[in-house]
């Protein structure tokens, strides 16, 4: 009888030690809970300033291509208005010296300084409607 009751204190003693580690592992595990949540919501937030990065970055690359569009775009047309101001003011010598008489001389040189500044006025009015619906694009984003 004696030795029952030693192995069932023993039994007694193994059961509590075993609720005991029991208890630490729950302890542990829950702990272990606590960081894995903390963890996931750090995730979803270096997830969520990723995605703001890459928009940004979309948005920029995309803005910095228009710009060397429109970077080509205003050198080409620079090199028009160049080539038409060379080519009237080449006109306006060759009729000046070389060619017409006084009354024609004067009307042609009248009529490609009026053709000189309409195109000029012209290219000026595109430049300025260039400006304006920039200025709209600016304003829908914001």
């Amino acid at each position: 009888m004696r030795q029952n009751t030693e192995t069932i204190a023993k039994t007694g003693e193994h059961v509590k030690q075993s609720r005991r580690i029991a208890a630490e592992i729950e302890e542990t595990g829950a702990g272990i809970l606590v960081n894995l949540d903390d963890q996931r919501s750090k995730l979803k937030g270096i997830r969520e300033k990723v995605d703001e990065t890459d928009s940004s970055i979309s948005r920029a690359r995309r803005l910095l291509t228009n710009m060397t569009y429109r970077a080509y775009q205003n050198k080409a047309f620079m090199y028009c208005i160049i080539v038409v101001l060379v080519v009237l003011i080449i006109l306006i010598i060759y009729f000046k010296f070389f060619r017409w008489k006084e009354k024609r001389q004067q009307q042609l040189i009248l009529f490609l300084f009026l053709f000189g500044f309409v195109f000029q006025l012209l290219f000026f009015c595109l430049g300025y409607e260039k400006k304006k619906q920039k200025k709209k694009k600016n304003k829908k984003k914001k």
